[in-house]
């Protein structure tokens, strides 16, 4: 097997990787959004973060407290969701696990602000959209890099 061969196998093998490891993500994130107790933050939040509608990123509302416990009874659980994708994300492209560990540290102190009624829940939405955003341009430059090589790994 030639080296050009060798990239597009491992460029392959690594894009199913991340396909599979995203859809048990999103598969883990779906159970806990869909959980009875998550009920009150439906309203306001779309479970895949682009389908944001345009009502819900102006969404000038501040969290009520049954809101924010509504968060917090699904929080730990969903944490969960992403340290599993983290870690099965490293095996898969380390390079990108610091970058997407940066991106949850950053969303969690969004709902920290959400909480304590600093942002809107159109702020939040926005920010959290634009993690969705980011964490895809850097898993389709990471995929790019491999595509041609230049992934030391």
């Amino acid at each position: 097997m030639g080296e050009p061969d060798r990239l597009l196998l491992q460029f392959i093998l690594t894009n199913t990787k991340l396909r599979q490891v995203e859809a048990q993500v999103a598969t883990c994130i779906s159970r806990e959004f869909s959980a009875p107790e998550a009920n009150p933050l439906r309203t306001h939040m779309p479970l895949v973060a682009t389908e944001a509608t345009p009502e819900q990123l102006a969404d000038r509302s501040f969290a009520t407290d049954e809101e924010v416990a509504a968060f917090e009874a699904i929080a730990s659980r969903m944490d969960q969701c992403n340290q599993n994708y983290l870690a099965q994300l490293s095996a898969i492209s380390s390079p990108l696990q610091p970058a997407v560990s940066a991106l949850y540290a950053k969303l969690a102190n969004d709902f920290v602000l959400l909480k304590n009624r600093k942002i809107t829940w159109g702020e939040y939405k926005t920010e959290r959209q634009a993690f969705a955003m980011d964490l895809q341009s850097q898993l389709m430059a990471d995929l790019q890099r491999r595509s041609q090589g230049n992934v030391n790994r």
